[in-house]
C-alpha cells in the first residue's frame, strides 16, 4: 500500500515540474518580447546643420535651410516650433525657454519661420527645412537667441505598461543685428 502513495508523490512532482517550466519560458517570452518592442522604439535622427549664424540690420530678411536625417528602424513624424533659448553658464550651453516668455525687445523666436511644420520621414530619408528671418526694423542691436526644435511625435497607442521618453534636438540661430552696442 505504500507504493500508490509513491507514485502520487512522483506524479504531483511531475506536475510541479511541468508547471515551473512552462512558468519559468512564459516569463523568459515576455522578457525577451519586451526587450524587442523596447529596442524597436529606439528614435535616432541627425540634424545636418546644428547652429545658424547670420549678422543682420534692422528692418533685413534672410533666409536658409537646414536638414534632418532619419537614422531610425521605423517612421518618424516630426513637429517643428520656434523657441527663444538663452545661455546662463560660462561654457555656452543653452537653456531652451518655454514659448512667450521672453520678452519681445530681446526674443527672436517671432522672427523666424520655418516650412514644413509637420513632417514623417521613412527610415534614411532626409528632410529639408527652409527658414526665413525677418528682424524688425526696431530691433535692439547686439545677439539674439532662437531655435529651430525638432520633436518626434510620439505614438499614443502604446498598451500595457511602460513609459516614452519625448526627446528634441534644436538647429540654434545665433543673430546679430548691426549697430553701436553699450555692454555692461
Amino acid at each position: 500500500m505504500k507504493l500508490p502513495k509513491i507514485k502520487l508523490k512522483t506524479e504531483n512532482l511531475k506536475l510541479k515540474i511541468i508547471f515551473v517550466l512552462f512558468f519559468t519560458f512564459c516569463v523568459l517570452g515576455f522578457m525577451f518580447a519586451r526587450q524587442a518592442l523596447a529596442q524597436d522604439a529606439k528614435r535616432a535622427f541627425t540634424l545636418s546643420y546644428p547652429t545658424l549664424t547670420h549678422q543682420l540690420n534692422p528692418g533685413d530678411r534672410t533666409e536658409g535651410i537646414t536638414r534632418i536625417t532619419n537614422q531610425s528602424s521605423t517612421s518618424l513624424t516630426f513637429k517643428l516650433s520656434i523657441q527663444d533659448y538663452v545661455v546662463l553658464d560660462t561654457i555656452g550651453t543653452p537653456t531652451i525657454l518655454p514659448p512667450n516668455t521672453l520678452s519681445n525687445k530681446y526674443s527672436a523666436a517671432a522672427w523666424i519661420g520655418v516650412t514644413p511644420e509637420t513632417f514623417t520621414l521613412n527610415p534614411g530619408e532626409k528632410q529639408t527645412i527652409n527658414y526665413y528671418v525677418q528682424v524688425p526694423a526696431n530691433a535692439r542691436p547686439g545677439g539674439h537667441y532662437a531655435a529651430i526644435i525638432y520633436t518626434p511625435v510620439v505614438d499614443k497607442d502604446v498598451s500595457g505598461s511602460g513609459s516614452t521618453v519625448n526627446s528634441q534636438i534644436g538647429s540654434l540661430f545665433y543673430l546679430t543685428v548691426n549697430g553701436p552696442i553699450k555692454e555692461q
